[in-house]
């Protein structure tokens, strides 16, 4: 039993640092095509946060 509860622990785990992975690449990858298409924006947006 203990054996089971630590193996869905880690997958658990592990799924939720590929989520939090996959939501950073994604607002890069949205960053990067926003500076190719409007860079005076993302420029503002950068000095304001």
């Amino acid at each position: 039993m203990l054996i089971n509860r630590t193996i869905i622990l880690l997958a658990a785990a592990i799924f939720l640092i590929f989520d939090v992975y996959d939501l950073a690449s994604a607002k890069i990858i949205r960053m990067l095509i926003f500076s190719k298409l409007n860079p005076k924006i993302v420029n503002l947006r950068l000095l304001k946060s």
